[in-house]
């Protein structure tokens, strides 16, 4: 669960070094399977003396069978060859889930299991999160692969689906009904997946290129990389998932009651991608990560780093008319997420309750910000090339973003601004 701090897994050291883990784990994917000869568990435990909540949790390595010939703990020397009999790891059951069902979720029991340490005592949770984080990114693509793919077979029907006709007049007269696309409201569906989808992508790839600059020769690179990759991290995993599952829902929709069968598989993909916004980190939690720490870590050195070339695009475009359309909603989204920002910070710190209730709102606005920085660079290089009809639609795109996704981001402020009152003051008995 997200509370790591109260497991109550135990790792007893012995005097060849390794340690006896006992304990049971939930949620474990793939804990148990037939496709390897053994399987190598990484364990949270606590060994005895530590100290408490998360700061005592250490890692350790805990295979299902060991070595043959294991000896004295030392791995060093131990063949490929296991033990018939298992080292104390069992499978108590595996999930019955909503979706991902190639995917086996496992409970899993660690009786008196040997175990090897995996770094310093007291370090599990800095190890963990060095997969956690790559984990939440790759999370975030899972859920624009989803949706991406919910599109393009919604799409496909929508192409071939007669039903009605266009509400100004028959468009294919000679046919019993038009294309479901002349109706207005099948067209927003699909355009909101494919737009929000095509802006992801530009952040997912941008995510990417500071991915690799992290690791850049020159140390201020290596810096601002590392600052926006930490910052876009929980808005990578909660925003792209929250609209996955959006997307995926609509897409169904869009099909009628044939999305809700099995038969045309969209339905399929809403079942998978809505795990998306509760592994690695609940969306709730990323956006209390952003909120709460993200954005005031390092002096607040991170958002920083992602206003200088906002700012500079901004600026940098105020004054060629063709981009006014879609700089000045960017600039007043910027401004507002300066505004928010310094909102949270302060009343949050008067208050706890203030931050987080208006985080999961401010998470959803500063990646709607994000996604409006894509597609004003994609606007700026879209105008460039007219009449070319693939950038003709870019420039569709974006101008639908601005018009009909954007304008969220003030309602959002609303909600963000009328604080945590209406919230935390019902009373509890009322639920």
């Amino acid at each position: 669960g997200t509370d790591l701090g109260i497991i109550s897994s135990k790792a007893i050291p012995q005097d060849d070094g390794t340690y006896r883990v006992t304990g049971t784990k939930i949620f474990i994917t793939y804990g148990e399977h037939d496709m390897t000869e053994n399987i190598v568990h990484l364990v949270l435990a606590k060994t005895p003396g530590s100290p408490e909540g998360t700061k005592g949790i250490t890692m350790f390595l805990v295979p299902k069978y060991l070595p043959i010939d294991l000896e004295s703990g030392d791995l060093g020397n131990a063949s490929h060859d296991l033990m018939e009999n298992h080292n104390g790891v069992t499978c108590a059951g595996s999930e019955e889930k909503m979706g991902i069902h190639a995917s086996p979720t496992c409970v899993m029991n660690f009786d008196n299991s040997i175990g090897w340490r995996v770094g310093d005592l007291h370090t599990g949770m800095k190890l963990m999160f060095q997969m956690m984080n790559q984990e939440r990114l790759a999370t975030g693509i899972m859920g624009l692969g989803l949706a991406e793919i919910a599109y393009q077979n919604s799409l496909a029907w929508a192409k071939d689906r007669r039903q009605g006709r266009d509400l100004k007049g028959p468009k294919d007269p000679n046919e019993s009904a038009d294309n479901i696309l002349v109706h207005p409201d099948v067209r927003r569906m699909l355009l909101e997946s494919k737009v929000n989808n095509e802006g992801c992508r530009a952040l997912a790839a941008w995510t990417g290129i500071l991915l690799d600059q992290m690791h850049s020769d020159d140390p201020e690179e290596a810096e601002y990389a590392s600052s926006l990759v930490a910052l876009f991290t929980p808005i990578v995993k909660a925003h792209f998932t929250d609209v996955a599952c959006e997307t995926a829902s609509t897409c169904m929709q869009v099909m009628g009651g044939a999305g809700y069968c099995t038969e045309y598989g969209v339905e399929q993909f809403y079942r998978d991608v809505r795990i998306s916004k509760i592994w690695e980190g609940t969306n709730g939690v990323q956006a209390l990560d952003l909120a709460g720490r993200k954005i005031t870590q390092n002096m607040g050195k991170n958002l920083r780093h992602l206003m200088w070339p906002l700012t500079e695009f901004i600026e940098e475009n105020r004054d060629i008319p063709e981009m006014s359309e879609f700089n000045k909603p960017l600039h007043q989204g910027v401004r507002g997420l300066q505004q928010l920002t310094l909102l949270l910070i302060a009343e949050g710190q008067a208050n706890p309750h203030f931050l987080a209730a208006g985080a999961t709102d401010y998470c959803r606005y500063f990646g709607n910000v994000l996604l409006a920085y894509m597609w004003a660079k994609i606007a700026k290089t879209a105008i460039k090339k007219k009449g070319d009809p693939f950038y003709d639609a870019k420039l569709g795109s974006a101008r639908f973003f601005f018009k009909r996704i954007f304008p969220e981001t003030v309602s959002l402020a609303a909600k963000i601004q009328s604080g945590h009152k209406s919230v935390m003051e019902f009373p509890t008995e009322m639920f």
